[in-house]
C-alpha cells in the first residue's frame, strides 16, 4: 500500500525504491519528466500538497552549486547528467544522492523588517530603479510589488548564500530565487534598492525551520520546475 504522499519529497523517496516500477526504467531524464507532471497536474488540478524547506525548485541552484557552473538555467537534470558522463542509470543514482544532500539544508538566521509607509512610498517611487515592465514600447513600468508588507532575508547553511523574500497579500514569494547574495550585506543593499535605506531589522528565534516553512512557498508563477 502506498502512503499518502504529502509533497513532492515523498515522491521522490518512492520512485527511489523502485524506479522502473513509477518511471519505466532507472534514468535520469524520466524522473525529471515525471516530477514535471507531478507538478504541472497539481497546478492545473488547484492541488494544494504541504510544502516544506527547502522548496524544490532551490534543487536547480543545489546542483549549480554542487558542482560549480555558473548558473542554474541548464536546470538540475542536465546539470546532474552532464557532470556524470551522460550516464542516464549514474546521473539517476546520484541525483538520489545528491537530494538526500539538499534536504539537509535548512535556515541558519532570518531576519524580518516590517515595512512602513515610507518603505512603501519609496518602492512607489522613481527612486526605486527596480520595476515591472509593463510596456516596453511606451517604457511604461509599475512597482514589482504593490502590495508588500514584509521583507526577509534567510541565511542558509552548507554555505549556500542568502535570499530575499517578501510577503505579499499573505504569501511570502522569492524577490529573484536564483539570485543568491554571498553576503549578508549584499543581501541588505538589494533589499534596500527595493525599500530605501530606512529598513530596520529584527532576527527572527525560534524553530528557523518552522519559520522556514512559512515563508518559503512554492509560486508557480516565479519558478522554475
Amino acid at each position: 500500500m502506498i502512503k499518502e504522499i504529502e509533497n513532492i519529497y515523498d515522491l521522490i523517496n518512492l520512485v527511489e525504491r523502485r524506479p522502473e516500477l513509477y518511471i519505466g526504467d532507472a534514468r535520469i531524464s524520466s524522473l525529471r519528466i515525471f516530477l514535471d507532471g507531478y507538478q504541472f497536474s497539481a497546478t492545473v488540478h488547484n492541488i494544494e500538497k504541504e510544502q516544506v524547506f527547502p522548496p524544490f525548485w532551490y534543487f536547480h541552484e543545489w546542483a549549480m552549486h554542487k558542482y560549480g557552473w555558473g548558473e542554474s538555467t541548464a536546470g538540475w537534470k542536465n546539470i546532474i547528467l552532464e557532470e556524470n558522463q551522460n550516464d542516464e542509470e549514474l546521473a539517476l543514482k546520484k541525483c538520489f544522492e545528491l537530494l538526500k544532500e539538499f534536504r539537509t539544508l535548512k535556515p541558519i538566521s532570518i531576519k524580518r523588517s516590517k515595512l512602513n509607509q515610507t518603505n512603501i512610498k519609496f518602492h512607489h517611487s522613481e527612486n526605486c530603479k527596480i520595476k515591472r515592465c509593463i510596456d516596453p514600447v511606451r517604457q511604461l513600468t509599475e512597482p514589482l510589488y504593490e502590495n508588500a508588507d514584509e521583507i526577509f532575508i534567510v541565511q542558509f547553511s552548507h554555505d549556500f548564500g542568502f535570499s530575499i523574500f517578501v510577503k505579499l497579500n499573505d504569501e511570502s514569494i522569492g524577490f529573484n530565487w536564483r539570485e543568491r547574495f554571498k553576503t549578508n550585506k549584499e543581501a541588505v543593499t538589494k533589499s534596500e534598492t527595493l525599500f530605501g535605506e530606512s529598513l530596520k531589522w529584527e532576527y527572527l528565534t525560534g524553530d528557523l525551520l518552522s519559520w522556514g516553512n512559512l515563508i518559503i512557498k512554492e509560486n508557480n508563477t516565479a519558478n522554475k520546475t
